[in-house]
């Protein structure tokens, strides 16, 4: 068995996340971590299994947002596609580390089965963690998320099942290679869920469905890094191996490097900003079961 760490649902309030992440990823060898996510919570298991930045995170989130403008009902009701679309580019770019990251059992995604057949109770739990491409993994993501108003199709499908957001079975996913006893849970909210890693006050729902700022962003990811800072023996106690000394002034020198950048971006214009991230390219990619692959091609 090894440490292992789960994010939990909880819209967009996500960047407290990024924050959770940074701290860990500056203070434990997260190289053999195992890391899981249900619904939102996915973006933070992608940021610790494959290396994808917090910035790489914000500059997809624009990208949808231009999106959410030119609409009526902004970020609701939205088809499966045009949640791809925004992040497949910043997954295709780490598409190495993902597969990497599946093939050794390392990153893992909830989801709710829909199951008249298999069980008194319809709502079925489940995890994936097997992904063979980029595309397949950022459907995945929106197949953990799917909840009512943000997608307009209900449900997803997979490995001949439909599906909904993951949050419906579970607060958390566990990953098949973590036992309890060394895995930490984290939410953005109180101990409403009993997570390991939560706020000592809790913010508004309503921040669940509305799209933050980078002001927002910023602030939410600076309580996140706090939380996990103010928790740290948390982690010591479930086994997270410390980083190496050297490790550790490599990644002080890194985030002082993102700190010139960061500060460098908020003083660029948007367009700038917007431009870095790429326009999507040809959505293809081979996937474990041929009715899967059929949902994730319709998309």
């Amino acid at each position: 068995m090894v440490p292992g760490i789960s994010f939990a649902g909880c819209g967009f309030m996500y960047p407290y996340y990024f924050g959770v992440t940074k701290y860990v990823s500056e203070h434990f060898d997260t190289s053999k971590l195992s890391v899981a996510g249900i619904s939102s919570g996915c973006t933070a298991a992608a940021s610790l299994a494959c290396g994808v930045t917090e910035m790489e995170h914000w500059k997809a989130f624009q990208q949808a947002r231009k999106l959410w403008l030119r609409r009526l009902l902004g970020p609701f009701m939205i088809a499966t596609k045009n949640w791809i679309e925004p992040y497949l580019p910043t997954f295709e770019a780490h598409e190495k580390e993902l597969l990497t990251a599946s093939r050794e059992g390392r990153l893992t995604l909830g989801v709710t089965a829909i199951s008249l057949r298999k069980s008194w109770w319809p709502l079925v739990s489940r995890v994936v963690d097997t992904f063979r491409s980029a595309k397949e993994f950022v459907y995945v993501v929106t197949c953990s998320q799917r909840l009512f108003p943000f997608y307009r199709w209900p449900t997803g499908y997979i490995e001949g099942e439909y599906v909904v957001d993951g949050g419906f079975s579970k607060d958390f996913a566990k990953p098949r290679n973590v036992s309890p006893e060394e895995l930490v849970t984290v939410a953005p909210w109180t101990k409403v869920i009993g997570a390991d890693i939560c706020p000592q006050k809790m913010e508004s729902v309503w921040r669940f469905f509305i799209p933050p700022s980078r002001d927002r962003w910023e602030r939410s990811m600076q309580a996140g890094y706090e939380d996990a800072k103010r928790l740290h023996d948390v982690f010591v106690r479930k086994g997270f191996p410390p980083i190496s000394c050297a490790a550790k002034h490599t990644n002080d020198a890194e985030r002082k490097a993102d700190v010139r950048q960061a500060t460098f971006n908020r003083n660029d214009s948007a367009a700038a900003l917007l431009q870095a991230a790429d326009s999507a390219s040809s959505l293809h990619c081979l996937t474990t079961r041929s009715r899967t692959k059929a949902a994730i091609d319709a998309v």
